[in-house]
């Protein structure tokens, strides 16, 4: 039996089936893939902002990096809640820790500066 939902103070209060743990991986897995995609396919990406001819590379480029960020981003994410759900399950640990929330912000601020920049690209070619 292992923690299948913490509580928001990242303590467990759902436990289930070590086969549990195989659907967060799927769900790493395939936000990965998917954040991949987006840097092969920027034109894919649905952007806030108006793409025109002369600021189209500024905002791809932009995308680019933002994808690869919250890539490594997400993927900590990840690994974090796994490495906390198994030391939970194992009795090492109470919870996820600080670890967790810590890179959910990180990934709010990451996604907001590159908003900001987004927004920005039409001015500093203007």
């Amino acid at each position: 039996t292992i923690p299948t939902h913490f509580g928001i103070d990242g303590k467990p209060d759902a436990y289930g089936s070590k086969n549990m743990s195989l659907i967060l991986v799927f769900i790493s897995i395939l936000t990965y893939t998917m954040l991949v995609l987006s840097t092969k396919w920027p034109n894919l990406i649905n952007y806030p902002f108006e793409i025109t001819p002369e600021t189209e590379e500024a905002h791809f480029k932009n995308a680019f990096l933002m994808a690869r960020v919250l890539n490594l981003e997400s993927t900590l994410l990840f690994s974090s809640i796994l490495l906390g759900t198994f030391q939970t399950a194992l009795g090492q640990s109470n919870g996820l820790g600080f670890l967790t929330p810590t890179i959910m912000v990180l990934i709010l601020l990451t996604l907001g500066l590159f908003l900001y920049r987004g927004s920005s690209i039409k001015k500093h070619l203007a």
